[in-house]
């Protein structure tokens, strides 16, 4: 009598066998996906890593991300397809790494007493690496699928420590008392990754709920009192409403959007919000820095911040006239205690117009991908950049935008209302 084979389960080769791999490479996969958001996007490996909460530095999760990224793709039998779904963004990451490169070689000698352009560039190339790396991870739609499910509650997590934060009165996380800013300890930081964290995780939310959401991230920026972000959050939700993202609740959307726009122009032309914050019982709550950003007329204010950002765009501005082209040399801008809060200038100075051309390819890359996920992100990178020169070293962002390239939305699309432009 014949012996009985084994289970087909466990045969060398078998159909089950080679599912049961599928679904474990999927999982890990998952695991990378979510990984980059519970720790990149929230820059939890950061906080924790300089409040002395843990003994592991940034350099270290960039490693293992790697690590794991490569052995997931190696025993992936897809890992090949999400390589070449992600063609386009990794020659994006290896001219701009090849740009940055030149510049460095260049440009350093003789200037390592005044700025750091080694450090600027490992800085850099990290961001690019990364970026590239959670671009392919998220052409797996386990990946993204679970990504934008932890990406809710990361965000809800990071409105309600902001508004903590806020009603605490008390720089707890912030650098700046007065002015929430959660983990990312930057106020404008903070505001930014909360709308483009809504943005990107809006798909998973049910139709019904996306007004109750969107309000809810939009009192976490109103907290952190930057006027990028608040300008971020309006524009995010006209994008929305103008594809339909916000369906049951146009009505009410286009009425938020409405006060956002007339708060806006209110502020930017005579101020005077502080009777309202008053009025609203959260007067004790403002500081002497707050009060100055909403007790006057934008354009007639003359707070440090405001008067900061002119000088040093100015200054970056005739520093990319000496060298139009090339630019100054990688890091360039770091010579001085405060860079340009403005990503299109940073690059300029540092690196001419050969440098803003990755920028915008970039920009181009998300405008072209095909989703709505991807132009509204464009969108919100574009003006960003205005407000803030950490984009292009900033995890959460490459993160973000890794998100919004992936292909794998189309595997999504089903779970929502959400339709492919035109």
């Amino acid at each position: 009598m014949p012996k009985s084979l084994p289970p087909q389960s466990v045969l060398p080769g078998s159909t089950v066998a080679h599912a049961s791999r599928s679904a474990n490479n999927s999982k890990l996969m998952a695991v990378l996906g979510a990984l980059g958001v519970a720790l990149f996007f929230s820059q939890a490996y950061l906080y924790f890593f300089n409040s002395g909460r843990t003994p592991i530095a940034p350099v270290h999760w960039y490693l293992l991300t790697l690590a794991l990224a490569s052995t997931a793709l190696l025993v992936n039998q897809e890992g090949g397809i999400y390589i070449v779904r992600s063609r386009p963004l990794i020659l994006w990451a290896g001219a701009t790494t090849v740009i940055m490169a030149v510049s460095l070689i260049v440009t350093a000698p003789g200037r390592l007493v005044d700025d750091d352009p080694v450090q600027t560039f490992v800085r850099r190339e990290e961001a690019v690496v990364l970026l590239a790396t959670f671009g392919i991870v998220y052409q797996a739609s386990a990946a993204l699928k679970l990504a934008t499910t932890v990406l809710i509650i990361v965000t809800l997590m990071g409105t309600a420590i902001n508004i903590s934060e806020f009603a605490a009165a008390d720089a707890i996380f912030s650098s700046v008392a007065g002015r929430a800013a959660g983990l990312y300890e930057d106020s404008n930081l903070s505001g930014s990754m909360l709308v483009a964290g809504m943005l990107l995780s809006m798909p998973r939310v049910s139709p019904s709920f996306r007004i109750v959401y969107s309000s809810f991230v939009g009192v976490g920026v109103l907290v952190t009192f930057s006027r990028s972000a608040m300008l971020l959050w309006v524009i995010a939700l006209l994008g929305m409403l103008a594809f339909r993202w916000l369906t049951p609740h146009r009505k009410i959307a286009a009425v938020l959007v409405c006060l956002g726009l007339v708060g806006a122009a209110h502020s930017l032309t005579t101020g005077g919000w502080i009777a309202a914050v008053e009025m609203a019982g959260a007067g004790d709550l403002l500081n002497a820095n707050t009060r100055a950003r909403i007790g006057a007329s934008f354009l007639d204010q003359h707070d440090f911040s405001k008067e900061e950002r002119e000088d040093v765009a100015l200054r970056a501005l005739d520093d990319w006239r000496e060298a139009p082209i090339m630019g100054n040399g990688i890091g360039y801008s770091g010579r001085f205690s405060a860079r340009p809060h403005n990503q299109y200038l940073e690059v300029a100075s540092d690196l001419g117009l050969v440098g803003l051309v990755p920028v915008f390819a970039l920009l181009l890359l998300l405008w072209r991908s095909g989703t709505q996920v991807g132009v509204l992100l464009a969108v919100h990178i574009l003006v960003s950049n205005f407000f803030s020169h950490n984009n292009l070293e900033f995890p959460a962002v490459q993160v973000a935008i890794a998100m919004a390239l992936s292909g794998a939305w189309n595997d999504l699309l089903p779970l929502t209302n959400i339709e492919r432009p035109a």
